[in-house]
C-alpha cells in the first residue's frame, strides 16, 4: 500500500496493523504523524522500522514489463529483477533467457526480513 503522513487511525487499524498481524495499539486520535507511527512500531517487540530506498529502471523483454531495482535496506544493497505479464509463457521465457529461472522468487517483505535477521535464510539460492 501507499500512504502519506499524517495517516488516519482507520487506515492504521484496517490496513496497516491488520497486515502486520500483531496486537493493535490503542488508537486515541483520528490521525497520526510519522513520528507517532514509528513510536508505535518501536513499542511492539514483533515489529521493526526499516529504512528503504528504491531506484528502478523499467524496460520490455518478450512482451513482459521488466524492472531492475537497486534497493537499499538499512544501507544494505539488494538488486531486484522482475518480469511481469498476464502471459505466463512470456515471463518463463524471459526468466530463462536471462538465466534467472533457478533463483527463488520472493517479495520485498521477505527480502527485508532476511536482511535485518528476522528470517535466517540467505537472499539467493
Amino acid at each position: 500500500m501507499k500512504a502519506e503522513f499524517p495517516i488516519s487511525a482507520t487506515i492504521l487499524k484496517n490496513d496497516v496493523f491488520s497486515a502486520f498481524q500483531v496486537e493493535m495499539p490503542k488508537l486515541t486520535k483520528d490521525e497520526y504523524s510519522m513520528v507517532e507511527f514509528l513510536e508505535m512500531i518501536e513499542r511492539n517487540l514483533d515489529l521493526q522500522a526499516v529504512r528503504v530506498h528504491k531506484e528502478r529502471f523499467g524496460y520490455m523483454v518478450n512482451d513482459t514489463i521488466c524492472e531492475v531495482a537497486n534497493v537499499l535496506i538499512n544501507g544494505s544493497k539488494v538488486v531486484s529483477i522482475n518480469s511481469e505479464s498476464t502471459e505466463i509463457e512470456n515471463v518463463l521465457k524471459t526468466l530463462d533467457d536471462v538465466k534467472l529461472n533457478h533463483f527463488e522468487n520472493i517479495n520485498y517483505l521477505q527480502v527485508i526480513k532476511r536482511v535485518i535477521g528476522m528470517i535466517n535464510k540467505p537472499l539467493v539460492n
